[in-house]
């Protein structure tokens, strides 16, 4: 998945799985209407959902490109009471981006506490807690995974190096 050698210090890229790599909205065509209606506001909560959804349109094929210039990670939170749901996200990965993708993974509620340049969200409420630059999908910016491709193209993938005093 990555292509550096080990003496590159690449920037790094922060990936929210949910709604970001994850399509969320391909569900709602499978679930029943009482389960619809039982899992409003909470449809991550249906048990197995995860073997249900899709990837976002072209995030898969983005990300392939974007790890061969940048250090890449998921970031996601699994729902506390249903427990299944963590196994059910490796499995997807593992699905849809291969085993290795799982060494990338962070479970975690706290952006704040991962140290990168990019964040690549759909959360507006994720700019307090990160601290390098937000991605935010969905947005005029980047409405898609395509704008989001383009603009990471024109981005230098290397860290500045550090000079001498």
């Amino acid at each position: 998945m990555i292509n550096s050698s080990p003496n590159e210090k690449l920037r790094t890229i922060y990936i929210d799985v949910d709604r970001v790599l994850i399509d969320y909205q391909t569900v709602a065509a499978r679930l029943s209407p009482s389960e619809l209606n039982i899992y409003e506001g909470a449809i991550e909560q249906v048990p197995g959902i995860f073997q249900m959804l899709e990837p976002v349109p072209k995030s898969i094929d983005a990300i392939h490109s974007l790890s061969l210039k940048f250090e890449v990670y998921f970031l996601t939170a699994v729902p506390w009471e249903d427990v299944s749901a963590w196994g059910d996200k490796i499995l997807w990965l593992k699905k849809h981006l291969g085993p290795q993708a799982l060494t990338r993974l962070i479970v975690t509620t706290h952006r704040n506490l991962s140290d990168g340049d990019y964040l690549i969200t759909h959360k507006t409420r994720q700019e307090k807690q990160f601290s390098g630059e937000l991605v935010l999908l969905e947005t005029m910016k980047y409405p898609n995974w395509d704008a989001v491709a383009r603009y990471f193209s024109t981005q230098d993938p290397h860290m500045p190096s550090e000079t001498a005093l």
